[in-house]
C-alpha cells in the first residue's frame, strides 16, 4: 500500500511539473507572468489563489506593502532573472525593476525621505544596494564591495529621526549607509557577509545593537557607531542563517539565536556568552523562528537541517526538543 500511494504522490508531482513547464514556454520572457489557475489545488488549509512565474528561482522571501496608499497591499518580490518584482493583490505584475546581475536578497521597505511615499531597498550581485521608489524607479544605488545574498535592514541606529541601512557584502564588510545612500560606517570582518543582520537594544542602555553572522564562523555585536561590542565563535562557517532576537525566558533580557554550519543551533546572552546549543543531523543554513506554539505561554524555537537531514526542529525555550518532522523527497 505504500508503495501505490508513494506512486501516486509521484505521479501527481509529474503532472503538475508538465503543467508548469507547459506554462513557461507559453508566456513572453522579457519579465515574469502571473497565471490564474485553472486548477484547484487543495488540503484542509490551504488553496491556491494564483501564481507568479519569473525567469528564473527565486531564492528571497516576498515583502509586503501598501505602496501607493490605496488600501491593498503589493507583494514585493526578487528573483535570479535580476528582476525587482512589485505585483498587486490579484498577482499581476505592476512594475519591475532590472538590476544587471542575479538578485537573492528580500525587498526591505520603508519611507526614507519623510515624503509620505515608500522606497525599496535589495541587494544585488551586481555588487551594489540599491534604492528604488515605490513606482519602481531608481532614486539610489550605493557600491557595498562585492555581491550580496544579505537582505537590507532599516533602523535608526542614532536616534537623529533619519533611518540607517544595514546590508551584509562578500567582501566580509557589514555596512551602514544613511537614507541617501552615504556610508556612515563600515565593520569588517573575517569572512563574507552572506547573513542579514539583526537590530536590538540588547544591554537596555538606550541605543541599539547590530548582530550579524560570517563565514568565518563568528557572530558579531556591533555598536550603533559601528564599534565592536563582543565576538561569539562557533565552530562553522555561518553561511545563511541570520540572527533572531528574542526574550526567551521572560526574564526581560534578550537572547540570539543563530544557527551554524557545525550543526548547532547557538542560544547565546545579550553579552555574547552562550546559554546553550542544541546539535542537530545537518549544518543549518535557514534563520531560527520564534512563537508560541501550543499556546502555554512559553515560547518554542523552530529552525531547519540541510537535505543530508532534512528536518524542522521545535525546540523549548531552554533547547530541549519538543518534536522534530523530516520532509520526505518524493523525487527518491
Amino acid at each position: 500500500m505504500f508503495q501505490i500511494k508513494k506512486s501516486n504522490q509521484i505521479i501527481t508531482v509529474f503532472y503538475l511539473f508538465i503543467i508548469l513547464l507547459f506554462s513557461c514556454f507559453t508566456t513572453n520572457f522579457s519579465f515574469g507572468s502571473t497565471v490564474q489557475s485553472p486548477y484547484t489545488f487543495q488540503s484542509s488549509f490551504v488553496s491556491l489563489n494564483w501564481f507568479f512565474t519569473a525567469n528564473d528561482s527565486i531564492r528571497s522571501c516576498s515583502t509586503v506593502a501598501d505602496l501607493d496608499g490605496d488600501g491593498y497591499l503589493e507583494v514585493l518580490l526578487t528573483s535570479r532573472d535580476r528582476n525587482l518584482y512589485c505585483l498587486n493583490k490579484e498577482g499581476e505584475m505592476n512594475w519591475a525593476y532590472k538590476t544587471s546581475n542575479p538578485i537573492v536578497s528580500s525587498p526591505a521597505v520603508a519611507d526614507l525621505d519623510n515624503d509620505g511615499t515608500l522606497e525599496i531597498l535589495v541587494g544585488s550581485w551586481d555588487r551594489k544596494l540599491h534604492c528604488v521608489s515605490h513606482t519602481g524607479q531608481l532614486e539610489w544605488n550605493a557600491s557595498i564591495g562585492d555581491t550580496t545574498d544579505s537582505s537590507p535592514c532599516i533602523a535608526d541606529l542614532d536616534q537623529d529621526g533619519s533611518f540607517e541601512i544595514l546590508i551584509g557584502s562578500g567582501d566580509q564588510n557589514l555596512y551602514c549607509f544613511n537614507a541617501t545612500g552615504d556610508v556612515e560606517w563600515i565593520y569588517e570582518t573575517g569572512g563574507s557577509v552572506r547573513t542579514s543582520p539583526a537590530v536590538a537594544d540588547l544591554d537596555n542602555d538606550g541605543t541599539l545593537e547590530v548582530l550579524v553572522g560570517s563565514w568565518d564562523g563568528k557572530v558579531y555585536c556591533i555598536s550603533h557607531e559601528g564599534e565592536e561590542e563582543w565576538i561569539y565563535r562557533t565552530k562553522g562557517i555561518i553561511a545563511r542563517s541570520s540572527p533572531s532576537v528574542v526574550d526567551l525566558d521572560g526574564d526581560q533580557n534578550l537572547e540570539v539565536l543563530i544557527g551554524s554550519w557545525d550543526e548547532h543551533l547557538y542560544c547565546l546572552s545579550s553579552d555574547g556568552e552562550q546559554m546553550w546549543n542544541y546539535t542537530t543531523n545537518d549544518a543549518i543554513l535557514g534563520s531560527p523562528s520564534v512563537g508560541d506554539l501550543d499556546n502555554d505561554g512559553k515560547l518554542e524555537i523552530l529552525v531547519g537541517t540541510g537535505a543530508q537531514d532534512r528536518n524542522m526542529y521545535c525546540l523549548s525555550y531552554n533547547g530541549s526538543l519538543e518534536w522534530n518532522h523530516q520532509h520526505v523527497n518524493l523525487w527518491i
